[in-house]
């Protein structure tokens, strides 16, 4: 599973970001579009989305499936039990030590970053709820003693401290109201916040965290026209309330939420000033909606190798062959129909048997995941693995597990030692193969070694 978080949350989502973030050249200029970064940003964080679903759904889209019950019978003529059990050092695979690296390391800063947005939401929120309500030019609004810049905060509440009432006229002040209206009937807050819990569990990502800060911009683009209008003498008085309102805020907001959320940069500000007093639509660029187009068609092939890495299985290969003997023994005990050497009577087989004593290892004979570890009627301890390519196989009557569900082997890793746990008539180990569910022959899957002693 680490490896699948690794390439379907880290990689692949930075290497699309990048090549998204690569069509900026040839999309449009340096002025943001609001719905047109909205777009960007939802083409960037798209694969991230379906990687999470693959990851949440791959316990049931996954090539493993419950497999029946073990035959009640124990199978294959079998040696007798040989004192003495050998002491076996645990050889479990592990994974590299640097995917889960890089995943500690990606999930402590994230935890840091998300706890810091969540501390200063928290903080924003009980700034809001000690301002006091105040109509200002017709328009209730909360006033507050702290040290923030007016905002929009929540689904109706407008926040504007009482230094910058004191400081601004009646219409000036109507015009930075406009402005966090607009914020409101646009549901900014909610959306800045989102744009911020983006940044804090994407920030290793520089191209989507710089398309979230492009989103922002072109929101306060969109507020600054609302409160602003057409008139060119209008204009030039928002823009002297905005830096007559950036003036009161420089310094002393940081520690709030919009620093937090926001990551306003001067030359935001700067570009922001530019466009209220020479804004000219015409001049820009058009925009190839058809290269949009293509990069949302890219999606599909990536959401294909999304599914595949999250199933643990990009070949899909149905031709899966098994690499290693699960342990060093001739088959005692073919699969198919045979005398039951317990009952004296017909029963199928649905596995093969090793007569070997008892400590003797147990190989995986090819990669796979441990899902069972369990003691079963009969049957003894019982091991299962799921492997590629749909198959499954199961190791019965052994003595100990070298292995704990959950756990990711490799080929010859040492999985259990044989034994004569459950019911039968000497030490042996009983082997299964299953493949979409149905029992199938090992020794058609095993090296061709694996003839009958």
């Amino acid at each position: 599973m680490r490896d699948q978080v690794f390439f379907i949350v880290l990689c692949m989502p930075l290497a699309w970001s990048l090549l998204v973030a690569g069509t900026r050249r040839l999309a449009h200029t340096a002025t943001p579009d609001d719905a047109t970064e909205k777009y960007q940003l939802l083409i960037m964080v798209t694969p991230i989305l379906i990687g999470a679903v693959w990851l949440i759904a791959s316990p049931w889209l996954h090539a493993y499936k419950p497999l029946p019950a073990m035959t009640a019978e124990v199978q294959g003529a079998l040696a007798p039990h040989v004192p003495g059990e050998r002491t076996l050092k645990h050889t479990v695979h592990r994974t590299a030590w640097l995917v889960p690296s890089v995943l500690g390391l990606w999930a402590a800063v994230a935890m840091v970053r998300l706890a810091s947005v969540g501390l200063a939401l928290y903080r924003l929120g009980r700034v809001k709820a000690k301002a006091a309500p105040q109509d200002v030019d017709g328009v209730r609004v909360h006033v507050t003693s702290a040290a923030v810049p007016p905002l929009a905060w929540g689904r109706r509440a407008i926040v504007v401290p009482a230094r910058l009432i004191a400081l601004m006229t009646t219409p000036d002040l109507g015009m930075v109201i406009r402005h966090e209206q607009a914020h409101l009937d646009r549901r900014d807050p909610l959306y800045f916040a989102a744009l911020g819990l983006t940044d804090a569990v994407l920030w290793f990502n520089p191209f989507i965290r710089a398309q979230t800060a492009r989103c922002r911009l072109a929101a306060e683009f969109a507020c600054d026209a609302a409160a602003a209008g057409k008139n060119p003498e209008e204009r030039e008085t928002y823009a002297r309330v905005l830096i007559k309102a950036l003036k009161h805020t420089a310094g002393d907001v940081r520690q709030y939420a919009p620093a937090v959320i926001s990551n306003v940069k001067s030359g935001d500000y700067r570009m922001r000033l530019r466009e209220i007093m020479h804004a000219d639509p015409s001049a820009r660029k058009p925009k190839p909606k058809w290269l949009y187009g293509l990069l949302a068609a890219a999606l599909i092939p990536v959401a294909v190798a999304q599914f595949a890495w999250a199933q643990g299985d990009v070949t899909a290969a149905t031709n899966v062959k098994l690499t290693v003997m699960p342990i060093d023994a001739p088959i005692s005990s073919p699969f198919g129909t045979r005398t039951d050497p317990l009952t004296l009577k017909p029963a199928f087989h649905q596995g093969v048997d090793f007569t070997v004593p008892s400590g003797t290892p147990v190989h995986a004979p090819a990669d796979g995941k441990v899902v069972r570890v369990e003691e079963q009627p009969g049957m003894g301890l019982v091991v299962q693995l799921i492997h590629k390519g749909g198959l499954a196989t199961r190791y019965a009557h052994l003595d100990k597990a070298q292995v704990a569900v959950g756990d990711h082997v490799k080929a010859g890793d040492v999985i259990a030692t044989s034994g004569n746990s459950g019911k039968g008539t000497g030490p042996h180990l009983h082997f299964e193969v299953w493949r979409d569910g149905k029992p199938v022959d090992p020794a058609t899957m095993l090296p061709a070694k694996a003839g009958q002693g």
